[in-house]
């Protein structure tokens, strides 16, 4: 049996997109709050939220961006990108030292293995 969890009322926010058609696009989330009337407004508590989304060798990336304004997002979007990056390959590497058999089972120390 599936469960179905509602949305939190209390918990919106109003999500716009902002790309340059090359780097990737950086998502404005804004915190509003549902009036008992029906009127949506802009909560004023709560800070806004940012998140960048790109491509690598055509998979996508999404990571969070601290920022308190749009124009600081647009600007540490590269930032962030090359430090979600760095920590891809850290893992990867990890991975690698953690688990260093190859697919046959063996330790992998030159890859690819050249006859000689």
């Amino acid at each position: 049996m599936i469960t179905v969890v509602p949305l939190d009322p209390a918990n919106l926010y109003r999500e716009t997109a902002f790309t340059d058609m090359k780097a990737g696009i950086v998502k404005e989330r804004i915190p509003v709050v549902l009036l008992p009337d029906g009127r949506v407004v802009n909560d004023l508590v709560r800070q806004p939220l940012y998140e960048g989304q790109t491509f690598i060798n055509g998979q996508p990336l999404a990571f969070q961006i601290a920022a308190k304004t749009l124009e600081e997002a647009v600007k540490l979007f590269p930032l962030n990108l090359e430090g979600v990056i760095q920590e891809m390959q850290s893992k990867a590497i990890q991975s690698r030292i953690a688990n260093p058999l190859g697919p046959n089972g063996k330790i992998v120390i030159d890859q690819p293995s050249r006859k000689r």
